[in-house]
């Protein structure tokens, strides 16, 4: 586990908000403004200019036409996929196998069948021991049911409801001449010992498997000190040789990172082990290509380590293998397995820090092409275990057999699950890190319901997918009626969201925030659209869940809001959000849809568009999740009308009225009239001066860090519900800066009454090596800045 070292975009991005280095993704450099053209280090400007507009200009407080009755018609929906996403898929389940009714409810592997198979043919692998071969698509399925092929039964310690934690058999493999297959299981005489194992296998002429459970050849053991991380992962690499995937044994992160064995490549456990079972007969040989082969520095069978619990392992026919490494709770991940290569695992988990000492360097580790933690998504949805996966190699969702252009299909993608939400997740290897979208979802009335959850996903023998969900039923991907890459609007003026005027449409909710991000002086305009009869619910913590089809718009504008330069969606589809950006032509006639980030040059400095990787950056990667729509950015006072005769009105009390909020489970309730302004958190107006400085700070940083800088990510904690002393802010930063020379003390984010020995007044001061935020800015806000500079100055001591 780790952070990735290569240079993906997604990567620099992550880079950049771990270490504060000058990315390639960040935007261009620009000038920066006035007020912070001093050298970083020079004497503080903190005087009186932290008043002035900040954030951004002054249409964001303009009137906002009135709420009226929800408009009856619905044409804001932003359907399709852009030309460079990959095929949006849907699970279908033929009718034979549906009238079969039979269900794998303990399956946790698909692998294709082998050998020329007349209808395509896939194996089902079960906890309890069972591996099944089902032909789902036959024409006569009646004919032939799913047959069990192997049956390991009392060998297996398999889960029960009184010991759910056992494993069972874990995962099986195919050799590649078909002659035999591999299993790796928990023993039921021994649960604290793993066994890898061959058993003879013919294919019959018609297909079908023989497998004689008798003739069992042990090929290793491993022992462990318990069952909680086991690993399991077991693939043939494309050279033949067997992958196997080993847990730690952790429960969690240790306090030293040098007790785990996941660091000590001369332990089997918390790696991924490489060796060559060619030969019949039982054990193995150590390829001669091994990294540590006749070497004393690790186990002549170690390929790759940092790993904490590798699952399942897969290949594809382009000769990449993949591990999906489950997290000790914090995050689960895909990695790409190569040789030689330090996961990360214990010191992260995913691209987080664990906090269990060592460095997090993420130079010094490689990490994973997709990671996500369960706390990333919002609350109606659970997450909890990434299930997969395969490489695509079938036909029917390729390039060729949709009509597109080369590398708009399916053609080599990875596709793999999540075993409690039933998300579809898929990347291009070749994308590189973090670069992954949704590309389908189990689609239920009630989240998380059964049948919902991904249990496993794989490929028949044609290379198509399929997955089994949380009731064991089995279903194919197929294309989804809106899955067509390049199929969503390429202008602003087809979207069918605003009028041919560039007005917005009645059913565009406007909306403003109570402190707003810094967006290099630029003016911002608001709105939300929902489905009929749908609402958003509001929760407990603060956060707002939004039905599915949810569109959220964001204008950037320059010269007071007259002249737009960018118009951008959030959409919500397949239970996540998606992120679009529109190009306004220099002559306003409309936008266009952006495939990457560009810039444009605005005169003082260049404005950069971000491509949808860089959104992710900042509303997270596995969903995203609006930043600016939550209770205490709404909870505000706004005026509704226009700029000759307005009324005031609490923003969160309007939006109920109409009929577009309401809150979960009751928590806020009033009485008819009443105002539910008063009983909720609200966030000040950092532009505020009548307010203390202390205030107008916290919520400064709530507004531009506390997206990145909160528990679930990264120290320090900027929200501005937490207390200062819970915050971190007292401490030394955790990673290398220029204004630290090698060998010092690192320097505190704030030392009281410092601010040029406080790293967080001079990063968000540059815009050179070290600024912050690490994306998303051209220019140094120069009322935040001197806001920062001013608490600093007012504190005596950390508490």
């Amino acid at each position: 586990m780790g952070r990735p070292a290569t240079a993906s975009l997604q990567a620099l991005a992550l880079a950049a908000l771990w270490t504060g280095s000058v990315m390639a993704c960040a935007p261009p450099q620009g000038p920066q403004a006035e007020a912070s053209d001093d050298e970083a280090g020079s004497e503080a400007d903190t005087g009186d200019d932290t008043g002035d507009d900040g954030g951004e200009g002054q249409p964001e407080d303009e009137p906002l036409p009135p709420l009226g009755e929800r408009p009856e018609d619905h044409d804001c929906r932003l359907e399709g996929r852009p030309a460079e996403a990959l095929p949006g898929l849907r699970a279908r389940v033929p009718e034979p196998w549906t009238a079969l009714g039979t269900s794998f409810p303990a399956a946790v592997q698909i692998l294709p069948a082998p050998g020329e198979q007349l209808v395509p043919s896939l194996l089902v692998v079960e906890a309890d021991g069972a591996i099944w071969q089902a032909r789902p698509e036959h024409p006569s399925l009646a004919d032939v049911p799913p047959t069990k092929v192997l049956d390991l039964g009392p060998r297996v310690a398999a889960p029960s409801p009184d010991l759910p934690q056992r494993r069972g058999l874990m995962a099986a493999a195919v050799a590649p001449d078909a002659t035999a297959v591999f299993v790796h299981y928990q023993r039921a005489n021994s649960p604290q010992r793993t066994r890898v194992a061959r058993y003879p296998l013919e294919l019959q002429a018609n297909g079908d498997l023989d497998i004689d459970v008798n003739a069992e050849l042990v090929v290793l053991d491993i022992d462990h000190e318990g069952w909680l991380a086991l690993g399991g992962g077991l693939s043939f690499d494309a050279d033949g040789m067997l992958l196997i995937g080993t847990g730690d044994d952790a429960a969690a992160a240790p306090t030293s990172p040098e007790s785990s064995p996941a660091t000590d490549p001369l332990d089997p456990r918390g790696a991924v082990l490489r060796v060559d079972v060619s030969a019949p007969g039982s054990g193995y040989a150590v390829p001669a290509d091994n990294p540590f082969a006749g070497s004393d520095a690790g186990a002549d069978e170690v390929y790759a380590v940092g790993l904490h619990d590798p699952r399942l392992c897969f290949a594809g026919p382009a000769g990449a293998s993949w591990c999906v490494d489950r997290g000790s709770g914090l995050r689960d991940e895909l990695n790409r397995v190569e040789a030689g290569r330090d996961y990360g695992w214990p010191r992260v988990e995913g691209y987080l820090c664990t906090g269990s000492g060592g460095e997090c360097d993420p130079a010094l580790t490689l990490g994973p092409h997709a990671d996500y933690g369960f706390d990333d998504f919002e609350p109606t949805i659970s997450h909890c275990e990434l299930r997969g996966g395969l490489v695509y190699a079938g036909a029917s969702l390729g390039a060729d057999a949709l009509g597109l252009d080369p590398g708009q299909g399916l053609d080599g993608a990875v596709l793999f699950g999540d075993r409690c939400s039933g998300r579809i997740w898929g990347l291009r290897p070749e994308v590189g890190p973090g670069a992954f979208e949704v590309v389908g979802w189990l689609e239920s009335d009630t989240p998380n319901a059964a049948g919902v959850g991904v249990l496993a996903l794989g490929a028949d023998s044609a290379g198509e997918p399929w997955l089994i969900d949380s009731a064991g039923g089995l279903a194919q991907l197929t294309l989804d009626p809106h899955g067509v890459p390049g199929s969503l609007p390429t202008t602003l003026s087809t979207t069918s969201c605003f009028a041919p005027d560039f007005s917005p449409d009645p059913e565009l909710v406007p909306f403003q925030v109570a402190s707003a991000l810094w967006s290099d002086g630029l003016s911002k305009r608001r709105y939300l659209v929902l489905p009929p009869d749908e609402r958003i619910e509001a929760f407990p913590d603060g956060r707002w869940s939004f039905p599915e089809g949810s569109v959220l718009i964001k204008t950037f504008s320059a010269d007071d809001g007259d002249a737009p330069v960018e118009t951008r969606f959030m959409v919500r589809r397949n239970g996540v959000w998606t992120f679009y950006s529109y190009r306004w032509r220099e002559d306003l006639s409309d936008a266009d849809l952006l495939a990457g980030g560009d810039t444009r040059d605005l005169g003082s400095f260049e404005w950069a568009f971000p491509a949808r990787a860089d959104c992710q950056t900042c509303h997270g990667f596995a969903s995203g999740r609006p930043l600016g729509p939550t209770t205490v950015q709404m909870n505000r006072a706004v005026r509704y009308g226009d700029r000759s005769e307005s009324v005031e009105a609490q923003q969160l009390d309007a939006l109920v009225e109409a009929g577009y909020l309401a809150f979960a489970d009751g928590f806020v309730e009033t009485q008819q009239g009443e105002s539910v302004a008063p009983q909720l958190p609200a966030l000040p107006d950092f532009r505020d001066t009548d307010l203390p400085v202390d205030v107008r700070a916290r919520a400064y940083m709530h507004a531009n860090c506390s997206h990145c800088h909160h528990p679930e990510w990264m120290r320090p904690d900027l929200r501005y519900p937490t207390s200062l002393a819970d915050t971190g802010v007292c401490e030394p930063s955790e990673f290398p800066n220029p204004w630290t020379d090698e060998g010092s003390p690192a320097l505190p984010r704030v030392a009281p009454g410092d601010p040029e020995g406080s790293i967080l007044w001079l990063r968000t001061g540059t815009r050179d090596e070290g600024k912050m935020p690490a994306l998303g800015s051209a220019l140094v806000d120069p009322t935040g800045h001197a806001l920062l500079g001013a608490w600093i100055e007012s504190l005596s001591t950390c508490p």
